[in-house]
């Protein structure tokens, strides 16, 4: 019998240099590195120039945020979600006895992770080195500067109301609700569901 056929042949040979991570290929420890440390994203978003570094990422950003797919109901309250991993998540900091306990050493934002807190600061106090060619302002990502060229100085607007023809730069989601907003629209009647 060939030893390639074996389970414990099929180990995990190909180690990243960079933090020990193990692949059973040369080619996804390369895929790895050059989205992981390189921080190359090559996949980038069509509707907002949000960049991916897999298809994979891509697609599941494209379905969620664009498309508003999110299949997954929380039992406690009417958020719903993507994938069953951030409705865990949602669950968790939404709706156990856990504590703020992470606090951002330069606001009095708190908040469940230290994963969220890092989004926090890179969002909020990090280096704003990409800067608006039209009127200079700066931001942290470039996502955040593509979408105010697009909203300030674009005026581009792709999401639009079914009835009528009022248009949105972004689709709307409430982040205090963690559900869709709701926004009366003048031509249907007031109770219709919009």
């Amino acid at each position: 019998m060939l030893n390639r056929h074996k389970p414990e042949a099929r180990r995990r040979r190909h180690k990243c240099k960079q933090c020990g991570k193990l692949f059973l290929s040369r080619s996804n420890m390369e895929k790895h590195v050059a989205v992981v440390h390189d921080g190359k994203r090559p996949f980038e978003c069509e509707y907002c120039q949000s960049a991916f570094g897999t298809i994979h990422a891509l697609n599941n950003h494209i379905s969620s945020v664009h498309e508003g797919h999110r299949p997954h109901e929380c039992p406690e309250c009417d958020y719903r979600a993507h994938t069953k991993y951030i409705l865990d998540k949602h669950v968790e900091a939404k709706h156990t006895e856990r504590a703020r306990d992470k606090q951002c050493p330069l606001c009095p934002h708190r908040t469940y992770t230290v994963a969220m807190l890092s989004s926090h600061f890179r969002n909020i106090h990090g280096s704003k080195d990409k800067f608006c060619p039209v009127c200079f302002k700066s931001y942290a990502t470039d996502v955040q500067l593509n979408v105010h060229m697009k909203a300030v100085h674009l005026k581009e607007k792709p999401y639009a109301c079914e009835h009528c023809p009022y248009r949105y730069m972004y689709w709307l989601w409430s982040a205090e609700k963690d559900s869709p907003l709701v926004i009366p629209c003048y031509l249907e009647p007031l109770g219709s569901p919009i």
